[in-house]
C-alpha cells in the first residue's frame, strides 16, 4: 500500500509515546534515511519503513484502534 497520508510531529508522538523533541529527531532521521529535503512531508509509508512495522498498523493506531 503506497499511502500518501502525511504525518506530523504530534502523530509521531502519539505513535511512539515519546516527547515532541524525540518525534522531531525521529523525523530528521527519517529525512536522512530517505534522502528527503526537510521541506518534504513524512508519509505513513516512510515512517513504517523506518520503524519496520506495517502501514496498516500505523493507520489503525492513529485512527484510534490501539489493539
Amino acid at each position: 500500500m503506497n499511502s500518501p497520508i502525511l504525518l506530523h510531529c504530534q502523530d509521531i508522538q502519539n505513535l511512539t509515546g515519546k516527547s515532541a523533541s524525540f518525534a522531531r529527531a525521529m523525523i530528521n532521521e527519517i529525512w536522512k534515511a530517505k534522502g528527503k529535503l526537510k521541506q518534504r512531508w513524512i508519509t505513513i509509508s516512510d515512517c513504517a519503513h523506518y520503524l519496520d512495522i506495517s502501514e496498516e498498523t500505523i493507520i489503525k493506531w492513529l485512527s484510534g484502534d490501539k489493539r
